[in-house]
């Protein structure tokens, strides 16, 4: 019962994302939302492009290829080049929820892939994507050639 209890008292944070292209440039917009953060808590958001040659490259060099490097680039960092897009944080209301709307402009000619964090922070403590966190991963569509 003991977990339980914590379980309902811990915040979580989601995300859903879609990419849109306009001419040469594009937007990925990022609905966040989270339930349960306490007043002295925040939604931290972290945004990466990364290109698919660096995937491509990269990760041959990370165990021959394996699917956790493909699967999740941003996550051997030491191996691939993942560009900041957005690095930031949302406060929730009175309630402790949030619900909000972000558009981060990027290349797609030059980052094919987009890598985006949430994770509930407290003062000097994120607790990083595994624990009541999200993460999500695209791939951007080819820009079309007129």
């Amino acid at each position: 019962m003991r977990l339980e209890a914590n379980s309902q008292l811990s915040g979580t944070v989601q995300v859903t994302a879609a990419v849109s292209l306009v001419a040469s440039s594009a937007n990925v917009s990022i609905q966040v939302n989270a339930a349960k953060l306490s007043n002295k808590a925040w939604a931290a958001i972290e945004v990466y492009g990364v290109s698919s040659a660096e995937v491509a490259d990269k990760c041959v060099l990370v165990h021959q290829k394996s699917p956790p490097c493909q699967d999740d680039p941003c996550g051997y960092r030491k191996y691939v080049e993942c560009a900041t897009l957005m690095n930031g944080t949302i406060l929730p209301n009175a309630t402790g929820e949030v619900n909000q709307t972000i558009k981060v402009p990027f290349d797609p000619v030059k980052y094919q892939y987009i890598d985006v964090r949430a994770s509930p922070c407290m003062a000097y403590a994120c607790h990083g994507v595994g624990h009541n966190a999200s993460r999500l991963d695209m791939t951007v569509p080819a820009p079309s050639k007129k």
